[in-house]
């Protein structure tokens, strides 16, 4: 890399960086989440903003092409699959043995009900999405209902830990059916990119390659701290040192296994997290060694350069925006409320549940953007359901302080408690 294009990279680097820091205090009476923040600021960095009040400066600065643009896009794709990672160490399947029946019947309709309401919200409008003839309706739809069924366990478990919900009953069956719903939506959103991309196109057969992402995902829920010594036993490194450059190692091997056998890298990155999220030690280093950095830096160069991406404001059609909000809230709040009720909540605490998993923010914002580079979906369709993420985001944490009004946790605590004994 010549001086001028390292001066340019960081420079783009800087400006990325620089500006959600300077925004936050600014945003800060608001109360909006960091998320939305740095989504906001690639906004304003972007073409919607700047590249309309100085469309010059902003194409010398971010030009499409070119060497620095090149590089700092591998490094918001190393942060994604960073902060898919982090998300996948938040999975705790232990959960899922304690209140069965209910994240049992929550998953299934949380799921179900937002996928059908999202298949047929294309399938019986497809005017309304304006999908060049060359795509596949019927695989835009299993796209956009993946959308629009799957939740964001990262923002749900920021939103519960705000409001201390994260170790109540209700908190642990929000967190648990989140973590089932994005489960299953990683694995559809990687059956629907592996019939699209060009692994599709050279007829590699999707199920096939989901299979053998499962298959290693199974064998790396088989790894442990003792396994791990063991083959690695006679490399003279200290215990932390080693375990850090392995768990990134085995980040880095899931990823390209997943890329090369036809799903996207960002399936197998959070498959190993939540594969080495089982080992305390392993999740504790990563936590200790990736969190802040991913956190800090990593996550604000993605979410910001998201901004940069398409044009905000040219680019938002307020009815298509309008629709997949009412479908997505519709579709999600009355599934999980549901399947709540059935499992055996009262219609307030499903409520609560419903209301915490209608949260989309930064998964949902990935998947798009991944849809968006592989052509599935046009800038409209992005700003739309990015629009929705943010949305669904702020809504879920307004309503649920609303439902739970002040000091309402330490009660909802002492109702558990009560119930228990």
């Amino acid at each position: 890399m010549d001086g001028p294009t390292l001066t340019l990279f960081l420079v783009q680097i800087g400006l990325v960086l620089a500006i959600p820091l300077c925004m936050a205090k600014l945003f800060e009476r608001l109360a909006l989440s960091p998320l939305v923040v740095e989504l906001l600021c690639g906004v304003m960095l972007g073409p919607s903003v700047f590249g309309m009040l100085a469309p010059h400066l902003f194409a010398e600065i971010f030009p499409s092409l070119g060497r620095a643009t090149q590089a700092r896009e591998a490094v918001t794709e190393l942060g994604l699959l960073l902060f898919v990672f982090m998300a996948g160490l938040e999975v705790q399947a232990g959960h899922l043995q304690k209140q069965a029946k209910t994240i049992l019947w929550t998953s299934v309709f949380g799921i179900a009900v937002p996928f059908a309401l999202g298949l047929g919200a294309v399938l019986l409008w497809p005017g309304l999405w304006r999908t060049p003839p060359h795509h596949s309706l019927m695989l835009l739809a299993v796209f956009i209902a993946t959308s629009l069924s799957i939740s964001a366990l990262p923002v749900i478990a920021r939103i519960l830990m705000e409001l201390n919900l994260v170790k109540t009953e209700l908190g642990s069956i929000i967190i648990t059916s989140a973590t089932v719903n994005d489960l299953v939506g990683w694995g559809l959103f990687a059956v629907v990119l592996s019939n699209f991309g060009e692994e599709g196109q050279h007829g590699r057969n999707l199920w096939v390659s989901l299979a053998m992402v499962l298959i290693v995902f199974g064998l790396l829920l088989n790894l442990s701290n003792k396994r791990i010594q063991q083959a690695v036993g006679w490399l003279n490194l200290p215990k932390d040192t080693l375990q850090l450059k392995l768990t990134f190692l085995v980040l880095v091997a899931a990823a390209i296994f997943s890329q090369v056998v036809g799903t996207h890298a960002t399936l197998g990155a959070f498959l190993a997290g939540v594969a080495l999220g089982r080992i305390p030690d392993a999740r504790k280093l990563a936590h200790q060694s990736f969190y802040r950095t991913t956190a800090g830096i990593f996550a604000t160069l993605y979410f910001v350069s998201i901004g940069l991406k398409a044009n905000f404001v040219a680019n938002f059609d307020l009815r298509l925006a309008g629709f997949v909000l009412v479908v997505a809230c519709a579709g999600k709040i009355s599934g999980v409320f549901l399947g709540a009720t059935l499992g055996g909540k009262k219609p307030r605490e499903a409520l609560i549940v419903a209301l915490g998993m209608n949260a989309r923010g930064a998964v949902g914002i990935v998947l798009t953007t991944v849809a968006l580079e592989y052509g599935l979906i046009d800038q409209r369709i992005f700003v739309a359901l990015v629009f929705m993420a943010l949305a669904t985001s702020v809504l879920s944490a307004a309503g649920i302080k609303h439902l739970l009004g002040h000091g309402q946790t330490e009660t909802l605590l002492e109702e558990e408690a009560k119930a228990a004994s």
